[in-house]
């Protein structure tokens, strides 16, 4: 289907952020950029695991990076909300 092998099949809008709120921890739910920061800043907050379940286009396929690429990745996302 996508030209490459997919680990594992995650169904859209599955409430990923329930599960882990009833197992006890922090679930936070994104539908949109403006939610994605404040989310992630009360996930490092909680005082328990956290989960952010953010909703993304399922008709898009997400995008295949090399390690190198995931660092500059979430680097570049740490700057952009202040934990850098």
């Amino acid at each position: 289907l996508y030209g490459y092998s997919v680990a594992a099949e995650l169904r859209p809008e599955t409430r990923y952020d329930q599960v882990v709120e009833a197992l006890g921890g922090h679930g936070e739910l994104v539908r949109s950029p403006a939610q994605l920061r404040p989310a992630l800043q009360r996930a490092f907050a909680a005082d328990v695991p956290a989960l952010v379940n953010v909703l993304t286009d399922p008709a898009i396929a997400y995008p295949r990076r090399s390690s190198s690429s995931w660092t500059r990745m979430t680097a570049t996302a740490s700057t952009a909300i202040g934990w850098s």
